[in-house]
């Protein structure tokens, strides 16, 4: 349009023709700085997003009202063969919890690590950690057809929302798995 080429040309960005509804919440104080750090490399610029953004949060990450399920997976990780992430906020929460009780990521050595996207991926190599297998497409099934090949006789700790559909336990079980869910 006249009015975008306009502030374009004047050094600036249309910004009323755009508004950005994110549907997450506000993230917890402890993971914004590494919220902010990826957004800062996506936008490239490390200033401002170049439109207003309006919070309208569709779902509520929070931590868990019980965690020692997490509690006593971390501290038998060396029974799993598999850790599995579906967000990268499983990847903060959790890697969090395992700090708080007194263990660091040396505790994830004997593990594989699995990550549903490269987003999640790019949240474990926050931590300095990689991930073993990423798919191609960014789905449960997809993450449940690339394990697949691995699960006959492996154990899997999957760290997922509690809400989350069971595609990728129910594929791994078939498959031979024995899944943990946390």
């Amino acid at each position: 349009s006249a009015r975008a080429a306009a502030a374009v040309h004047q050094g600036g960005i249309d910004r009323g023709s755009r508004t950005v509804v994110p549907s997450y919440q506000q993230p917890p104080a402890w993971c914004r700085r590494h919220r902010h750090r990826q957004q800062q490399r996506r936008r490239g610029d490390h200033g401002r997003l170049p439109w207003p953004r309006l919070l309208a949060p569709a779902i509520r990450i929070d931590e868990p009202a019980d965690w020692s399920p997490v509690d006593e997976a971390l501290g038998s990780m060396e029974q799993y063969d598999w850790l599995v992430f579906s967000s990268s906020n499983g990847v903060d929460y959790l890697l969090r919890r395992l700090f708080e009780i007194g263990h660091d990521v040396r505790r994830l050595g004997g593990v594989k690590l699995a990550a549903i996207g490269a987003g999640t991926a790019e949240r474990l190599s926050d931590y300095h950690l990689n991930a073993d297998l990423v798919p191609d497409t960014y789905t449960a099934e997809a993450l449940a057809e690339s394990l697949v090949p691995y699960a006959e006789g492996k154990r899997f700790l999957l760290a997922r929302a509690s809400r989350g559909r069971e595609v990728l336990a129910e594929a791994l079980r078939d498959a031979g798995g024995d899944v943990t869910q946390v």
